[in-house]
């Protein structure tokens, strides 16, 4: 093929992907993108809860079931506002579509005492939606299958969630894969709700391979 039809070709397929990817997310209010330390349980003053294998019910004000974390293990820690978490999984609940489904090694719940404030029965807290945020460290995947529509499946090593906006968002390199092909970029921002992807900021590179057979 002459060269000038292959720049063409690969013009073309830089225009499909990044039309995939929808417009730039909305940032949640205050929206500077920030990479906040891994919290130090020494740093925190004394847990007033502990529980294993424990699970989190998060509700919106309408009644609906909004997000559920399990985590291995949930120390809570009242003087600093935060929920240290090891091995959490969430799932972001929305109508009539699939979930979102969120893991990653450890994480933390920063705001949001409600969360626990709800009383506690057999490892399980319910709470109406409130406005914490999760951070999460060390093997991040998000992801989320729509059965006949594909799937969307992220990696990083940390991402900072705001569950209750239904948005995420990281400095560091991410992975996206899906049905047709994957993505490598420096950052990104994420409406989950909208199922939209701001990926990098120039001068970062977007890099996007193409499975054959797929456009």
């Amino acid at each position: 093929m002459p060269r000038g039809h292959l720049l063409i070709l690969a013009i073309g397929v830089a225009i499909v992907v990044f039309a995939s990817l929808g417009e730039t997310p909305t940032e949640p209010a205050g929206g500077r993108i920030l990479e906040a330390p891994r919290a130090d349980a020494r740093d925190l003053g004394e847990p007033d809860l502990y529980m294993e294998t424990a699970e989190i019910s998060q509700f919106a004000s309408d009644g609906e079931l909004a997000y559920r974390i399990r985590a291995f293990s949930i120390i809570h820690y009242p003087e600093a506002d935060h929920t240290l978490l090891d091995a959490p999984r969430l799932t972001l609940y929305r109508e009539e579509e699939a979930p979102w489904e969120v893991s990653a090694l450890s994480g933390r719940i920063i705001g949001g005492a409600g969360l626990l404030d709800a009383g506690l029965l057999s490892g399980t807290a319910a709470a109406q939606s409130g406005q914490e945020t999760v951070e999460l460290q060390d093997d991040v995947v998000v992801q989320r299958r729509r059965p006949g529509e594909g799937f969307i499946e992220l990696h990083t090593e940390a991402l900072t969630l705001f569950p209750g906006r239904e948005y995420a968002e990281t400095e560091r390199p991410v992975i996206i894969d899906t049905q047709s092909g994957r993505t490598t970029a420096e950052g990104l921002r994420a409406n989950l709700g909208a199922g939209t992807i701001a990926l990098g900021a120039p001068p970062r590179r977007v890099r996007t391979t193409i499975f054959p057979g797929t456009l």
